[in-house]
């Protein structure tokens, strides 16, 4: 079964990002997601942005899932865009804490996150990268990413 659940990055003032995840639940597992907020982001000064957020999954009987995010608007997980009218932020989405695995649907030298829960649950780390750009502009910037649980 294939559960899909909007995921979507909402800047909160200039250059702020955050990412926000809903909960749904289907067929005895539930999902819920924390909000992932990068915070404002001074291109004037060098260094990148980064945040943590977490998804739950629980089933009720032992389940094997997989988790996947789409490339989102910028159609790549090569670099993720989120866009202020015309324009561009890059960022990206990780499974590790190193940020070395693109946290992606398995192509485009992406991967899917694995596991399985019963009871209290399993708990994924999303790591989340804004990688400094000193041709930033001032705005609000925003992506849809949707996150399909297989299980």
């Amino acid at each position: 079964m294939r559960v899909r659940s909007p995921l979507v990055l909402r800047p909160a003032a200039s250059i702020a990002l955050a990412l926000a995840f809903s909960s749904f639940s289907s067929l005895g597992c539930t999902i819920n997601a924390t909000s992932l907020d990068f915070g404002s982001i001074n291109p004037l000064i060098a260094g990148d942005a980064t945040s943590t957020s977490t998804i739950t999954v629980t089933c009720t009987a032992l389940t094997s899932y997989s988790i996947a995010l789409s490339a989102g608007g910028g159609g790549s997980f090569v670099e993720r865009v989120m866009r202020s009218g015309a324009n561009t932020l890059y960022y990206q989405l990780y499974s590790d804490v190193a940020n070395t695995t693109i946290w992606g649907d398995g192509t485009g030298g992406s991967t899917v996150f694995a596991g399985s829960a019963s009871g209290a649950g399993t708990t994924s780390n999303v790591y989340g990268r804004v990688p400094h750009q000193q041709s930033a502009f001032a705005g609000t910037y925003a992506d849809s990413i949707v996150v399909t649980v297989t299980y």
